[in-house]
Protein backbone atom coordinates (compact mmCIF):
# COMPACT_ATOMS: atom_id res chain seq x y z
CA UNK A 1 0.00 0.00 0.00
CA UNK A 2 1.16 3.33 -1.22
CA UNK A 3 0.70 6.49 1.35
CA UNK A 4 -2.74 7.26 0.55
CA UNK A 5 -3.89 3.70 0.36
CA UNK A 6 -3.41 2.94 -3.45
CA UNK A 7 -2.64 -0.70 -4.67
CA UNK A 8 0.72 -1.16 -5.85
CA UNK A 9 0.54 -3.57 -8.67
CA UNK A 10 3.27 -6.05 -9.68
CA UNK A 11 5.59 -5.46 -12.34
CA UNK A 12 5.74 -1.71 -12.36
CA UNK A 13 8.25 -0.06 -14.51
CA UNK A 14 10.70 2.86 -12.52
CA UNK A 15 8.83 5.17 -14.68
CA UNK A 16 4.82 3.82 -13.64
CA UNK A 17 6.36 3.48 -10.23
CA UNK A 18 7.70 6.72 -10.28
CA UNK A 19 3.94 7.85 -11.31
CA UNK A 20 2.02 6.25 -8.76
CA UNK A 21 4.06 7.98 -5.71
CA UNK A 22 4.06 11.53 -7.09
CA UNK A 23 0.04 10.79 -7.76
CA UNK A 24 0.27 9.16 -4.09
CA UNK A 25 2.29 12.05 -2.82
CA UNK A 26 0.00 15.31 -4.15
CA UNK A 27 -3.19 13.23 -3.33
CA UNK A 28 -1.88 13.20 0.39
CA UNK A 29 -0.50 16.75 0.69
CA UNK A 30 -3.19 17.95 -1.24
CA UNK A 31 -6.04 16.66 1.47
CA UNK A 32 -3.82 18.18 4.20
CA UNK A 33 -5.48 21.69 5.23
CA UNK A 34 -3.15 22.54 7.18
CA UNK A 35 -0.56 23.33 4.77
CA UNK A 36 -3.04 25.41 2.55
CA UNK A 37 -4.40 27.60 5.37
CA UNK A 38 -1.04 28.51 6.93
CA UNK A 39 0.64 29.68 3.47
CA UNK A 40 -2.91 31.69 2.62
CA UNK A 41 -3.43 32.91 5.81
CA UNK A 42 0.54 34.24 5.83
CA UNK A 43 0.19 35.68 2.27
CA UNK A 44 -3.50 37.43 3.19
CA UNK A 45 -1.52 38.95 6.29
CA UNK A 46 1.44 40.19 4.01
CA UNK A 47 -1.36 41.63 1.60
CA UNK A 48 -2.91 43.31 4.46
CA UNK A 49 0.17 44.70 5.22
CA UNK A 50 1.19 46.37 1.66
CA UNK A 51 -2.59 47.35 1.79
CA UNK A 52 -2.31 48.66 5.28
CA UNK A 53 0.98 50.84 5.09
CA UNK A 54 0.12 52.12 1.62
CA UNK A 55 -2.88 53.64 3.41
CA UNK A 56 -0.88 54.95 5.86
CA UNK A 57 2.02 56.30 3.68
CA UNK A 58 -0.73 58.19 1.55
CA UNK A 59 -2.84 59.18 4.29
CA UNK A 60 0.57 60.87 5.83
CA UNK A 61 1.54 62.84 2.99
CA UNK A 62 -1.78 64.07 2.32
CA UNK A 63 -1.67 65.39 6.06
CA UNK A 64 1.42 66.79 5.78
CA UNK A 65 1.46 68.35 2.63
CA UNK A 66 -2.07 69.74 3.41
CA UNK A 67 -0.22 72.29 5.63
CA UNK A 68 2.52 73.23 2.89
CA UNK A 69 2.89 72.35 -0.25
CA UNK A 70 6.57 72.39 -2.13
CA UNK A 71 6.90 74.47 -5.14
CA UNK A 72 9.93 73.02 -7.49
CA UNK A 73 11.06 76.00 -9.80
CA UNK A 74 13.28 76.02 -12.44
CA UNK A 75 14.09 77.59 -15.65
CA UNK A 76 15.78 81.23 -15.73
CA UNK A 77 15.29 81.37 -11.74
CA UNK A 78 17.19 84.58 -11.55
CA UNK A 79 15.57 86.36 -13.79
CA UNK A 80 11.99 85.93 -12.42
CA UNK A 81 13.78 86.45 -8.51
CA UNK A 82 11.18 89.11 -7.90
CA UNK A 83 8.16 86.62 -9.07
CA UNK A 84 9.12 84.08 -7.13
CA UNK A 85 9.58 86.17 -3.99
CA UNK A 86 5.95 86.86 -4.80
CA UNK A 87 4.64 83.60 -4.64
CA UNK A 88 6.42 82.25 -2.25
CA UNK A 89 3.77 82.06 1.36
CA UNK A 90 3.41 80.08 4.42
CA UNK A 91 2.07 77.63 2.43
CA UNK A 92 3.83 77.75 -0.36
CA UNK A 93 7.36 76.89 -0.09
CA UNK A 94 9.68 77.63 -3.38
CA UNK A 95 12.54 75.67 -3.61
CA UNK A 96 15.03 76.10 -6.93
CA UNK A 97 15.41 73.01 -8.70
CA UNK A 98 17.31 71.51 -11.92
CA UNK A 99 14.28 69.77 -13.31
CA UNK A 100 10.89 70.63 -12.00
CA UNK A 101 8.80 68.36 -13.84
CA UNK A 102 11.22 65.47 -12.53
CA UNK A 103 11.00 66.38 -8.84
CA UNK A 104 7.20 66.87 -8.83
CA UNK A 105 7.00 63.45 -11.14
CA UNK A 106 9.47 61.60 -8.26
CA UNK A 107 7.10 63.05 -5.78
CA UNK A 108 9.76 65.47 -4.27
CA UNK A 109 7.50 68.61 -4.43
CA UNK A 110 4.32 68.97 -4.77
CA UNK A 111 3.73 71.43 -7.75
CA UNK A 112 6.38 72.74 -10.23
CA UNK A 113 7.03 75.56 -11.95
CA UNK A 114 9.41 76.55 -14.96
CA UNK A 115 10.13 79.84 -15.76
CA UNK A 116 11.47 81.15 -19.37
CA UNK A 117 14.31 84.22 -19.43
CA UNK A 118 14.17 87.52 -18.26
CA UNK A 119 10.38 87.04 -16.62
CA UNK A 120 10.65 90.02 -14.08
CA UNK A 121 12.02 92.20 -17.41
CA UNK A 122 9.05 91.12 -19.32
CA UNK A 123 6.66 92.00 -16.68
CA UNK A 124 8.18 95.19 -15.93
CA UNK A 125 7.61 95.94 -19.49
CA UNK A 126 3.80 94.64 -19.69
CA UNK A 127 5.24 91.86 -21.75
CA UNK A 128 3.16 88.41 -21.78
CA UNK A 129 4.82 85.90 -19.80
CA UNK A 130 4.20 81.78 -20.13
CA UNK A 131 5.00 79.97 -17.35
CA UNK A 132 4.79 75.90 -17.67
CA UNK A 133 2.72 74.27 -14.10
CA UNK A 134 3.44 70.85 -13.52
CA UNK A 135 1.26 68.69 -11.33
CA UNK A 136 0.23 65.00 -10.22
CA UNK A 137 -2.99 64.83 -12.08
CA UNK A 138 -3.87 60.80 -9.68
CA UNK A 139 -3.03 63.08 -6.36
CA UNK A 140 -5.45 65.01 -4.65
CA UNK A 141 -2.90 67.03 -2.85
CA UNK A 142 -0.97 68.09 -5.96
CA UNK A 143 -4.25 69.17 -7.38
CA UNK A 144 -4.92 70.83 -4.29
CA UNK A 145 -1.47 72.47 -4.52
CA UNK A 146 -1.83 73.23 -8.07
CA UNK A 147 -5.05 75.54 -7.38
CA UNK A 148 -3.66 77.02 -4.41
CA UNK A 149 -0.69 77.87 -7.12
CA UNK A 150 -3.42 79.51 -9.48
CA UNK A 151 -4.81 81.53 -7.06
CA UNK A 152 -1.61 83.22 -5.92
CA UNK A 153 -0.53 83.78 -9.45
CA UNK A 154 -4.16 85.68 -9.80
CA UNK A 155 -3.82 87.73 -7.04
CA UNK A 156 -0.13 89.14 -8.30
CA UNK A 157 -1.71 89.23 -11.61
CA UNK A 158 -4.14 91.55 -10.35
CA UNK A 159 -1.62 93.52 -8.16
CA UNK A 160 0.58 93.90 -11.15
CA UNK A 161 -2.57 95.21 -12.97
CA UNK A 162 -2.77 98.58 -9.87
CA UNK A 163 0.89 98.98 -10.60
CA UNK A 164 1.75 101.93 -12.90
CA UNK A 165 2.23 100.94 -16.02
CA UNK A 166 0.95 101.96 -19.22
CA UNK A 167 0.19 98.24 -20.35
CA UNK A 168 -1.15 95.52 -18.07
CA UNK A 169 1.11 92.57 -18.05
CA UNK A 170 -0.54 89.09 -18.90
CA UNK A 171 0.43 85.83 -17.51
CA UNK A 172 -0.45 82.86 -19.57
CA UNK A 173 -0.51 79.66 -17.57
CA UNK A 174 0.28 76.09 -19.64
CA UNK A 175 -1.61 73.23 -18.08
CA UNK A 176 0.80 70.06 -17.87
CA UNK A 177 -0.14 67.04 -15.92
CA UNK A 178 2.85 64.96 -14.77
CA UNK A 179 2.37 60.95 -14.15
CA UNK A 180 3.97 59.39 -11.27
CA UNK A 181 7.13 57.37 -12.38
CA UNK A 182 6.19 53.74 -13.12
CA UNK A 183 9.44 52.36 -13.12
CA UNK A 184 10.03 53.75 -10.01
CA UNK A 185 6.53 52.36 -8.34
CA UNK A 186 7.36 48.56 -10.48
CA UNK A 187 11.09 48.63 -8.47
CA UNK A 188 9.30 49.21 -5.19
CA UNK A 189 6.73 46.45 -5.69
CA UNK A 190 9.34 44.32 -7.00
CA UNK A 191 11.73 44.64 -3.72
CA UNK A 192 8.38 43.74 -1.27
CA UNK A 193 7.46 40.88 -3.32
CA UNK A 194 10.64 39.08 -3.45
CA UNK A 195 11.22 39.59 0.08
CA UNK A 196 8.10 38.26 1.25
CA UNK A 197 8.02 35.26 -1.64
CA UNK A 198 11.11 33.98 0.16
CA UNK A 199 9.08 34.23 3.91
CA UNK A 200 6.44 32.54 2.38
CA UNK A 201 7.98 29.49 1.89
CA UNK A 202 9.06 28.87 5.53
CA UNK A 203 4.90 27.36 5.33
CA UNK A 204 6.23 25.28 2.22
CA UNK A 205 9.26 23.42 4.20
CA UNK A 206 7.45 22.49 7.28
CA UNK A 207 3.84 21.38 5.08
CA UNK A 208 6.47 19.06 2.72
CA UNK A 209 8.17 17.93 6.44
CA UNK A 210 5.31 17.56 8.21
CA UNK A 211 3.69 14.98 5.67
CA UNK A 212 6.72 12.87 4.97
CA UNK A 213 7.41 12.55 8.97
CA UNK A 214 3.44 11.55 9.07
CA UNK A 215 4.08 8.81 6.69
CA UNK A 216 7.12 7.66 8.86
CA UNK A 217 5.12 7.60 11.85
CA UNK A 218 2.03 5.84 10.10
CA UNK A 219 4.88 3.56 8.50
CA UNK A 220 3.40 3.61 4.86
CA UNK A 221 6.58 5.11 3.34
CA UNK A 222 7.78 1.91 3.77
CA UNK A 223 6.09 -0.12 1.33
CA UNK A 224 7.24 2.63 -0.96
CA UNK A 225 11.10 1.42 -0.27
CA UNK A 226 10.07 -1.84 -1.48
CA UNK A 227 8.96 -0.72 -4.98
CA UNK A 228 11.35 -1.92 -7.91
CA UNK A 229 12.39 1.69 -7.94
CA UNK A 230 15.69 3.26 -7.39
CA UNK A 231 16.06 5.23 -4.11
CA UNK A 232 16.65 8.43 -6.75
CA UNK A 233 13.54 7.93 -8.28
CA UNK A 234 11.59 6.99 -4.90
CA UNK A 235 12.70 10.54 -3.28
CA UNK A 236 12.45 12.51 -7.29
CA UNK A 237 8.90 11.12 -7.39
CA UNK A 238 7.81 12.17 -3.79
CA UNK A 239 9.43 15.99 -4.86
CA UNK A 240 7.43 16.46 -7.45
CA UNK A 241 3.87 15.41 -5.96
CA UNK A 242 4.57 17.55 -2.97
CA UNK A 243 6.13 20.53 -5.68
CA UNK A 244 3.01 20.55 -7.57
CA UNK A 245 0.87 21.80 -4.12
CA UNK A 246 3.54 23.61 -2.58
CA UNK A 247 4.25 26.01 -5.66
CA UNK A 248 0.15 26.25 -6.24
CA UNK A 249 0.30 27.01 -2.38
CA UNK A 250 2.43 29.80 -3.33
CA UNK A 251 1.30 30.63 -6.15
CA UNK A 252 -2.15 31.62 -4.81
CA UNK A 253 -0.74 33.57 -1.66
CA UNK A 254 1.82 35.59 -4.04
CA UNK A 255 -1.51 35.97 -6.20
CA UNK A 256 -2.51 37.54 -3.22
CA UNK A 257 0.14 40.60 -2.66
CA UNK A 258 -0.23 41.17 -7.01
CA UNK A 259 -3.87 41.77 -6.80
CA UNK A 260 -3.64 43.68 -3.04
CA UNK A 261 -0.89 45.95 -5.23
CA UNK A 262 -3.66 47.00 -7.67
CA UNK A 263 -6.03 48.56 -4.89
CA UNK A 264 -5.77 52.63 -5.46
CA UNK A 265 -5.03 52.82 -1.62
CA UNK A 266 -1.77 51.57 -2.45
CA UNK A 267 -0.94 53.57 -4.46
CA UNK A 268 1.12 52.08 -7.19
CA UNK A 269 -0.78 53.11 -10.03
CA UNK A 270 0.84 50.22 -12.47
CA UNK A 271 -1.31 49.44 -15.88
CA UNK A 272 -1.88 46.18 -16.53
CA UNK A 273 0.22 45.08 -19.53
CA UNK A 274 2.78 45.64 -16.24
CA UNK A 275 0.76 43.63 -14.02
CA UNK A 276 0.88 40.92 -16.99
CA UNK A 277 4.74 41.28 -17.31
CA UNK A 278 4.79 40.79 -13.16
CA UNK A 279 2.31 37.65 -12.91
CA UNK A 280 5.09 36.10 -15.69
CA UNK A 281 7.88 36.77 -13.50
CA UNK A 282 6.66 35.78 -10.41
CA UNK A 283 5.77 32.25 -11.88
CA UNK A 284 9.16 31.74 -12.58
CA UNK A 285 10.32 32.88 -9.43
CA UNK A 286 7.49 30.70 -6.98
CA UNK A 287 8.80 27.98 -9.00
CA UNK A 288 12.39 28.10 -8.24
CA UNK A 289 11.62 28.73 -4.63
CA UNK A 290 8.87 26.25 -4.42
CA UNK A 291 11.41 23.34 -5.68
CA UNK A 292 13.90 24.61 -3.54
CA UNK A 293 11.73 24.86 -0.33
CA UNK A 294 9.96 21.16 -1.53
CA UNK A 295 13.78 19.63 -1.26
CA UNK A 296 14.73 21.23 1.64
CA UNK A 297 11.12 19.75 3.08
CA UNK A 298 12.32 16.59 1.55
CA UNK A 299 15.17 16.11 3.66
CA UNK A 300 14.13 16.86 6.84
CA UNK A 301 11.50 14.54 6.25
CA UNK A 302 13.65 11.43 5.94
CA UNK A 303 15.71 12.60 8.43
CA UNK A 304 12.98 13.07 11.09
CA UNK A 305 11.57 9.86 13.28
CA UNK A 306 8.15 11.57 13.36
CA UNK A 307 5.81 14.08 12.08
CA UNK A 308 7.08 16.49 15.47
CA UNK A 309 10.62 15.61 14.54
CA UNK A 310 10.40 16.18 11.16
CA UNK A 311 8.83 19.87 11.55
CA UNK A 312 10.99 20.78 13.79
CA UNK A 313 13.79 20.03 11.43
CA UNK A 314 11.80 21.56 8.57
CA UNK A 315 11.56 24.80 10.48
CA UNK A 316 15.20 24.70 10.99
CA UNK A 317 16.15 24.27 7.15
CA UNK A 318 13.37 27.32 6.17
CA UNK A 319 15.32 29.54 8.55
CA UNK A 320 17.85 30.30 5.52
CA UNK A 321 14.42 31.42 3.08
CA UNK A 322 13.41 33.76 6.70
CA UNK A 323 16.96 34.93 6.53
CA UNK A 324 17.28 35.92 3.23
CA UNK A 325 13.54 37.52 3.22
CA UNK A 326 14.38 39.56 5.96
CA UNK A 327 17.99 40.42 4.30
CA UNK A 328 15.81 42.12 1.31
CA UNK A 329 13.59 43.70 3.96
CA UNK A 330 16.23 45.36 5.33
CA UNK A 331 18.44 46.10 2.68
CA UNK A 332 15.66 46.75 -0.65
CA UNK A 333 18.16 48.18 -2.95
CA UNK A 334 21.01 45.07 -2.92
CA UNK A 335 22.59 45.25 -6.05
CA UNK A 336 22.63 41.65 -7.83
CA UNK A 337 26.27 40.62 -8.82
CA UNK A 338 26.06 37.88 -11.45
CA UNK A 339 27.78 35.42 -8.52
CA UNK A 340 24.90 35.97 -6.52
CA UNK A 341 22.06 34.25 -8.85
CA UNK A 342 24.52 31.26 -7.83
CA UNK A 343 23.52 30.72 -4.36
CA UNK A 344 20.46 28.91 -3.37
CA UNK A 345 17.90 30.87 -2.23
CA UNK A 346 19.22 34.47 -2.99
CA UNK A 347 19.67 33.60 -6.60
CA UNK A 348 15.53 32.51 -7.60
CA UNK A 349 14.38 35.45 -4.72
CA UNK A 350 17.03 37.93 -6.55
CA UNK A 351 14.97 36.26 -10.04
CA UNK A 352 11.96 37.11 -8.75
CA UNK A 353 13.00 40.49 -7.11
CA UNK A 354 14.49 41.95 -10.75
CA UNK A 355 12.05 40.00 -12.72
CA UNK A 356 9.32 41.32 -11.39
CA UNK A 357 10.76 45.17 -11.29
CA UNK A 358 12.09 44.23 -15.36
CA UNK A 359 15.83 44.29 -14.60
CA UNK A 360 16.69 40.81 -15.23
CA UNK A 361 19.18 39.92 -17.78
CA UNK A 362 19.04 36.66 -19.56
CA UNK A 363 22.47 35.61 -18.67
CA UNK A 364 21.07 36.43 -14.83
CA UNK A 365 18.34 34.20 -15.22
CA UNK A 366 19.63 31.31 -17.06
CA UNK A 367 21.73 31.02 -14.04
CA UNK A 368 19.60 30.87 -11.26
CA UNK A 369 17.60 28.42 -12.89
CA UNK A 370 20.50 26.06 -13.82
CA UNK A 371 22.38 26.81 -9.99
CA UNK A 372 19.07 26.28 -8.58
CA UNK A 373 18.27 22.72 -10.51
CA UNK A 374 21.95 21.55 -8.82
CA UNK A 375 21.11 22.90 -5.69
CA UNK A 376 17.90 20.72 -6.10
CA UNK A 377 19.14 17.48 -7.32
CA UNK A 378 21.67 17.99 -4.40
CA UNK A 379 19.07 18.03 -1.74
CA UNK A 380 17.54 15.00 -3.37
CA UNK A 381 20.72 13.32 -3.37
CA UNK A 382 21.46 14.00 0.26
CA UNK A 383 17.58 12.51 0.68
CA UNK A 384 18.16 9.39 -1.76
CA UNK A 385 21.34 8.44 0.91
CA UNK A 386 19.03 7.73 3.77
CA UNK A 387 16.52 6.24 2.26
CA UNK A 388 18.66 4.00 0.50
CA UNK A 389 19.72 3.11 3.79
CA UNK A 390 17.02 2.07 5.16
CA UNK A 391 15.77 0.36 1.93
CA UNK A 392 18.75 -1.97 2.84
CA UNK A 393 17.47 -2.56 6.08
CA UNK A 394 13.55 -3.31 5.18
CA UNK A 395 14.71 -5.92 2.36
CA UNK A 396 16.99 -7.85 4.91
CA UNK A 397 14.24 -8.19 7.62
CA UNK A 398 11.36 -9.11 4.61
Amino acid sequence: MSSSGTTIPKGLSEWAGGVLVARSTFSDTARRRGSWTITLLTGALFALLVVGSGAVSERMQGRAESISFRVAASGDTQGAAGLLGRIGTDQLLVAVMADSASEVAESRATVGLKFPEGVDSKLSRGERVELAVYYRGGSNTSREAYNTLLLRLQAIEVDLVHAPVDLSPEVRIEQRQVHRDERVNRLQFARTLGALAALLCLGAVSSVSAVLGRSRERRSLEPLLLLPLSRHAVVTATAVGVLAVAVLQLLAAVSLLVVSSTLPVVGLGLPVQTMGSIAGASVLGVLLLGGLACCAGCVAGVLGTGSDDAVGLGDFLALPFVGVGVWLFLQPSVPSAAWSFALPIVGPTLLLRDGVGGELSLVDGVVAVLTTALWCSTLLWLAARRIGGERVILRGTT
